[in-house]
C-alpha cells in the first residue's frame, strides 16, 4: 500500500455510495471489505474507489458487486429465517468485543508497553474491526427488506380488514424509533444538569462542575467519526448546560413524547395482535432502528479509544498524532516489525490530499500525487465529477408529508452549523445525532442518503417536519441561499430561485 497511481485501463461501473470523513489509518474500511467479507457473507467488494471532496472522501463501489452483495445478504434472509436476528445480536456481540478490547488499551499505561505487546494488540483490533466493518454495510440490505417487506405485510392486514386509510400513520409510528440511542442519552443527561444549573442561580457549583467533568469523560467522543476530527470539550458542554432555555420543561416534553410514541407502539401491536407475524416484523423494525446508529455509535468509541495508543506510537516514532493518522495499518506494522518510518514528506501530502483505489485482484493503492489523484479521477469518472449539475427537480423518498419553501443551507461540515438560520432548508449528505443545533431551526430535510428508517427519517418525524431524503444528489445540485420547495408527500424538491 504505498502512493502509485493504478494500472486500471478500464472505466468501472462506479457508484458512490456515500461520503465521510476518512484518514488512512481507517484503511480496514477498503481491506475488510476486499478480502474479509466473501469470508463472512459470500460476497465483497473487489473494486473500490475513495476520492477526495474537500475534508471528506467520495465512496465509489462497482454497481455490480453492489447488487451481488445485496443479492447475498438478501439470500441469507430468505434461507435461514433465523438469520436476521441472528445477525443483529452478532452485530451488538462484534461492537462490544471491540468497544472492550479498545477501551482496556485507552485505561492501560501505554508508554509502558513494548512494541512487540503493542503490535499483537493492534493486530487483534485490525481483526475485530475486519469483522465488525461487515456489519457497517449488511444492515443497509437488511433494512431496506424489511422496510419493503413491513409495508407490503401492514397493506395485506389493514386491506384485509378494509382500513387501508390507517396504513401512512401506522407506517410512520412502526418506524419511528422508540429506544433511544447514546446522543438521546446524552441530551436527556444534560438537561438534568442544565436544570440543576439553573436552580442554582445560574450558577456552575464545585459540586456541578465535578458532574460536567464526568459528563465530559463518558460523552466527549459523540462527534468523533474520524480520526481528525475533535472531540466535545468541557467548555462546549458548559455552553450547551447554561444556555438551555426551559431545561426542566423540556425533559417533560421530552419523556411526553416518548411515552407517547411507546404507547401508539403498543397500541398498533395490540390491534395487529392475532398476526403475530407481523407484530414480530415490528420488534424486528424497531430492533434494526436502534442498531442503526448504535452500530455507528461503537466506531466512535472505537476511534476515541485507540486515540493514545495512536498518540504513543507518534512519540515513539517522531511524529505528531497529526501525522501518525495518514499512515496505513501496515506501516504501522512495519515500524512495530521493523522500526521503518515513512517519509515526513509523504504524509504531508496525504494531508493534502490523498485518493484510495482497488481493481480486481491489484493491490489497494494510496495515491498522495495531485496530478495521479486528478489522472485517476479522470480515468475512472471522466467528466461528470465535479461538476455541479443544473436540476430543477430533485427526487426522493418523502418523509413525514408536507410542504415547506425556504432557503437552502448547505451543511457539510461543522463549520457550516454556525450559518444554518431558523427557518433554512437543511441539505446535507445525511444527517448524525450530533447535528440537534442544526435540524432543530430547519424547516425542512433533504439527504443525499438514507432509507425510511434513517436518521434523517426519524428526526423528521419527531419534529413533525417535511424530509426528502436518498436523492442521490441534492448537495451536488443545490446551493446556498436557493429558494427551494420541498414537497415531501411526493418525494420532490423544486428549485424556485435561483
Amino acid at each position: 500500500m504505498i502512493a502509485k497511481s493504478s494500472g486500471s485501463e478500464s472505466r468501472m461501473d462506479w457508484f458512490k455510495i456515500l461520503t465521510r470523513q476518512i484518514t488512512p489509518q481507517i484503511l480496514p474500511i477498503v481491506t475488510s471489505p476486499k478480502y474479509r467479507f466473501p469470508e463472512l457473507i459470500d460476497a465483497g467488494f473487489s473494486n473500490q474507489l475513495y476520492v477526495p471532496k474537500g475534508r471528506k472522501h467520495e465512496f465509489y463501489f462497482s454497481g455490480r458487486e453492489w447488487g451481488t452483495f445485496a443479492e447475498a445478504v438478501v439470500n441469507r434472509i430468505k434461507g435461514d429465517e433465523a438469520f436476521i436476528y441472528q445477525h443483529a445480536k452478532e452485530c451488538l456481540d462484534v461492537c462490544e468485543r471491540i468497544k472492550t478490547l479498545t477501551a482496556a488499551a485507552r485505561d492501560s499505561e501505554v508508554r509502558s508497553w513494548s512494541n512487540e505487546k503493542v503490535r499483537n494488540w493492534y493486530v487483534e483490533y485490525l481483526d475485530l474491526f475486519d469483522h465488525y466493518y461487515l456489519f457497517v454495510w449488511t444492515p443497509h440490505v437488511i433494512e431496506e427488506y424489511i422496510e419493503g417487506t413491513l409495508k407490503e405485510k401492514l397493506k395485506d392486514e389493514l386491506g384485509r380488514r378494509n382500513e387501508l386509510g390507517k396504513f401512512d400513520d401506522y407506517l410512520g409510528i412502526i418506524t419511528t424509533k422508540v429506544r433511544p440511542n447514546l446522543a438521546e442519552i446524552e441530551e436527556l443527561e444534560l438537561l438534568n444538569l442544565a436544570k440543576d444549573i439553573s436552580h442554582a442561580g445560574g450558577k456552575v457549583t464545585n459540586q456541578l462542575d465535578e458532574r460536567i467533568d464526568t459528563h465530559v469523560r463518558k460523552w466527549c467522543w459523540l462527534p468523533f467519526y474520524s480520526l481528525d476530527m475533535d472531540i466535545w470539550t468541557k467548555a462546549y458542554f458548559v455552553d450547551r448546560a447554561t444556555k438551555t432555555p426551559s431545561p426542566e420543561s423540556e425533559l417533560e416534553r421530552r419523556r411526553s413524547e416518548r411515552d407517547a410514541k411507546d404507547k401508539q407502539l403498543q397500541e398498533i401491536k395490540g390491534e395487529l395482535g392475532a398476526n403475530p407475524g407481523l407484530v414480530k416484523l415490528i420488534e424486528l423494525t424497531q430492533q434494526y432502528l436502534f442498531l442503526r446508529t448504535d452500530r455507528t455509535d461503537a466506531l466512535r468509541i472505537i476511534l476515541h479509544n485507540i486515540k493514545p495508543v495512536l498518540e504513543e506510537l507518534g512519540h515513539r516514532m517522531g511524529l505528531s498524532y497529526g501525522e501518525v493518522i495518514y499512515l496505513t495499518p501496515e506501516e504501522i506494522l512495519d515500524y512495530l516489525e521493523h522500526e521503518r518510518i515513512v517519509s515526513r514528506d509523504e504524509l504531508a501530502r496525504r494531508q493534502r490530499h490523498f485518493l484510495i483505489i482497488t481493481v480486481g485482484d491489484g493491490p489497494v493503492e494510496i495515491v498522495s500525487n495531485e496530478a495521479e489523484i486528478n489522472e485517476t479521477i479522470q480515468k475512472q469518472l471522466g467528466e461528470r465529477y465535479g461538476k455541479r449539475e443544473k436540476e430543477l427537480l430533485i427526487q426522493g423518498t418523502g418523509i413525514y408529508h408536507g410542504q415547506a419553501t425556504g432557503k437552502v443551507k448547505l451543511v457539510e461540515t461543522r463549520e457550516d452549523w454556525d450559518m444554518m438560520e431558523e427557518g433554512d432548508i437543511l441539505v446535507t449528505i445525511m444527517t448524525t445525532p450530533e447535528m440537534v443545533p442544526v435540524y432543530l431551526k430547519a424547516k425542512a430535510i433533504v439527504t443525499d442518503e438514507g432509507g425510511m428508517t434513517c436518521h434523517a427519517a426519524i428526526v423528521s418525524r419527531e419534529l413533525r417536519i417535511p424530509c426528502v431524503i436518498g436523492t442521490g444528489n441534492a448537495t451536488t445540485v443545490l446551493e446556498d441561499g436557493m429558494t427551494v420547495e420541498v414537497d415531501s408527500e411526493q418525494g420532490i424538491v423544486k428549485v424556485i430561485e435561483s
